[in-house]
């Protein structure tokens, strides 16, 4: 019976795991995304024992630093060019005015992505924005989406995997990523993913770059289609 249930949990995961959702003027090619800026990647990692949630603060700032790389390199494997090194931890450090406009973006992005999470699919028509604020970040200029990471990893200790086999189900760790593309000079949400894996976050980041690629599948397929001219644009769709 437990084998039932840990084959279910596993199951269950799957079939979440790489939910890719696109901004219809992305599919349509109306917009294209050639350049992003990686934003600092934000982690929290939670060790799972009998004696409850313990956060893992040390392990996460070293994953949020390690993860980045990781991330901009899966997504130049798609195609599309990242630039990693404008806002980062060491240039936010420098500049009080970079850390303000960032600091703010993120907590805009926050404030949207919990209902990304719960309806990923208005995605799809265009639902969620973060409205024009994102022109305060003066590299936005220069590239055509932000990309937002988050990383909620659950890392059990031996007891809590040995209790899951005998009760609860759950024997694995995991790692819950939301990825979300935002026009650089309108704010709206492009491209959202939440892929959700079965891998220890805090142990090896790295392990996480097969995922993340396969997270960003239909966003290469998107950013591949053609730009559509503002005429194309405008065209009615033909009726079937």
């Amino acid at each position: 019976m437990r084998k039932v249930i840990v084959a279910a949990f596993v199951v269950a995961v799957s079939s979440l795991a790489w939910a890719q959702f696109e901004h219809p003027d992305l599919v349509s090619g109306k917009k294209h995304v050639e350049k992003v800026i990686l934003m600092p990647v934000q982690a929290e990692i939670t060790r799972q024992s009998m004696k409850g949630p313990e956060p893992m603060m040390e392990e996460s700032r070293r994953v949020e630093k390690d993860l980045a790389p990781v991330i901009a390199e899966a997504l130049k494997h798609k195609g599309c060019e990242v630039d990693d090194h404008t806002v980062t931890v060491e240039s936010l450090a420098q500049d009080a005015d970079l850390r303000y406009i960032v600091d703010d973006l993120q907590k805009q992005y926050d404030s949207q992505v919990g209902m990304m999470m719960k309806k990923s699919k208005d995605v799809r028509k265009g639902r969620f924005t973060m409205g024009d604020a994102v022109a305060k970040l003066p590299a936005g200029e220069k590239v055509d989406g932000l990309l937002f990471v988050r990383a909620e990893g659950q890392v059990l200790t031996g007891g809590k995997k040995a209790f899951g086999w005998l009760v609860t189900g759950q024997v694995y760790d995991t790692v819950q990523v939301t990825l979300g593309v935002v026009d650089s000079k309108t704010g709206e949400v492009l491209y959202f993913a939440k892929p959700i894996m079965l891998k220890n976050m805090a142990k090896d980041p790295n392990e996480l770059r097969g995922g993340i690629e396969k997270s960003f599948k239909n966003f290469a397929k998107a950013s591949k289609q053609a730009p559509a001219t503002s005429k194309e644009a405008d065209k009615p769709a033909e009726a079937k």
